[in-house]
Order: structure tokens, then C-alpha cells, then sequence
């Protein structure tokens, strides 16, 4: 009887473990940076190449859902857009027509468990933009 009960616990261990590693792994965030080939990318060519971001739509009518508990439970609502630092709004479509192919660095997408830094704003995620531009740059 000792051997089933510390099968079990052992058994739970690694699930409990398990899941541990799979919700700390969720909350990292992503970037994408410019390369050769991105030479006439656009910011939705970046956002495609996203772990878990969704672009739902066509023309100036696309919703960006980025993958979380906060994003899933309401889809409509939008993340926070961040443009070289600066607070861009949430419509894809403003955001998206300030640059033309090839003008982006680098995209990084925070998803909602990610993004307390931003406070509520960050609620549904954030997406934070680097122009090639961009005074921040790290050269």
C-alpha cells in the first residue's frame, strides 16, 4: 500500500511541476527583430511571425489578439501599441499606416501576464514597435 501512495505523490509532483513550467513559460515575451530578409516587411509581416498573435480581418478593420487569459475571455478588445517608445493608441490600422515596408527594427510582444509594467493599459497585452529611426536603439 506504501508503494501506490508514494507512486501517487510522486505522479502529482510532476504534474504540479509541469504545469508550473508551462504557465511561467507563457508569460515571456517575444521579439522579432529586422533582419536581411525583412528589408520590406511591414508591421503585419512581424506580427504574423508571433508565437500566439492572431490577425483577425482585412483592410483597416483587423483585430490583433494576442494569446492570454485576459485576451481570450474578450476578443474585440485590443492591446496597447507602443511606437519607439512613445503610447500609440490600440487601432492596428493608425499604427500600422506610420510605416512603410521596411521602416520597422524590431517588434516585441508582450502578451497580457507580461505586461503589468504598462499597468491596466497593458490589460489585452502590449505590442512595442522600434523604427529603424528610433533614438532607443542599442548601437
Amino acid at each position: 500500500m506504501k508503494r501506490l501512495n508514494l507512486g501517487i505523490s510522486i505522479g502529482l509532483c510532476v504534474l504540479l511541476l509541469g504545469s508550473i513550467g508551462c504557465a511561467t513559460t507563457s508569460q515571456h515575451s517575444q521579439a522579432i527583430e529586422s533582419q536581411d530578409n525583412t528589408t520590406y516587411w511591414t508591421l503585419e509581416d512581424f506580427l504574423r511571425r508571433a508565437n500566439g498573435v492572431q490577425l483577425n480581418g482585412s483592410g483597416n478593420d483587423i483585430q490583433v489578439i494576442i494569446r492570454g487569459h485576459k485576451s481570450i475571455s474578450n476578443p474585440f478588445s485590443q492591446p496597447l501599441f507602443i511606437v519607439d517608445g512613445q503610447k500609440a493608441g490600440r487601432n492596428y490600422y493608425r499604427v500600422s499606416s506610420m510605416f512603410a515596408r521596411g521602416e520597422i527594427n524590431s517588434v516585441k510582444v508582450l502578451p497580457p501576464g507580461a505586461s503589468a509594467q504598462y499597468g491596466m493599459q497593458g490589460h489585452y497585452g502590449v505590442i512595442e514597435i522600434e523604427s529603424k529611426y528610433s533614438t532607443n536603439q542599442n548601437s
